[in-house]
């Protein structure tokens, strides 16, 4: 009895080579990444997007829509930001502690060099790197006190301590006190009932 054929296994289907994409596709993305990597060129350079943007040949907003659907570009965008920043730091050091010469001139002709030192640039930076020392501090330390008792505590220090509370009549003088006519009688020479007794 003659055995059954076994049926002939089938090949696997090679996989889909994967399609390059077409030329122009391909000289686009790289003319892409030269734009992008000038931008960030200038902009470490300059600091300024504007003059990045008109240094590699980008428009403004091209330059945004990279940077918001572009992580690498973004990274690169906020590196590139830092340098420039860091250039401007050395160049307020070196104004502030070494100085800049100026020329000096008479007559219209230079006489002299003189060093000039930026004492504002100095303020900034200390204030930089050391705030908890050379920042200005406005500190209000009231102790637990309520805003009423802060208030009211101030006027009682404005106010002279002779008149600091002291009940008043109904006339509006102070109680216990002499007022200003009384202590003038009684120390003036010139008072009618002292003029009366010296005569008496």
């Amino acid at each position: 009895m003659a055995r059954p054929r076994a049926k002939p296994r089938a090949k696997p289907r090679a996989k889909p080579k994967a399609q390059a994409p077409p030329p122009a596709s391909r000289g686009r993305t790289d003319r892409t990444a030269i734009k992008k990597a000038a931008f960030l060129q200038s902009l470490a350079a300059l600091g300024l997007v504007n003059a990045a943007c008109a240094a590699a040949g980008v428009a403004r907003r091209t330059a945004y829509d990279w940077r918001d659907q572009d992580e690498t570009f973004n990274t690169g965008w906020e590196d590139a930001l830092d340098v420039a920043t860091e250039t401007l730091e050395r160049e307020a050091r070196r104004r502030a502690y070494e100085g800049v010469l100026k020329p000096m001139f008479h007559k219209g002709r230079k006489i002299a060099e003189v060093r000039e030192y930026s004492d504002t640039l100095m303020i900034f930076i200390l204030k930089s790197l050391r705030p908890e020392r050379y920042r200005e501090n406005h500190y209000i330390k009231h102790g637990g006190q309520t805003l009423e008792e802060l208030i009211e505590a101030s006027h009682a220090e404005d106010d002279p301590p002779q008149t600091r509370h002291r009940p008043r009549d109904h006339a509006g003088n102070s109680q216990g006190s002499t007022g200003a006519a009384d202590r003038g009688s009684a120390a003036s020479p010139f008072h009618p009932q002292n003029n009366e007794e010296a005569t008496a």
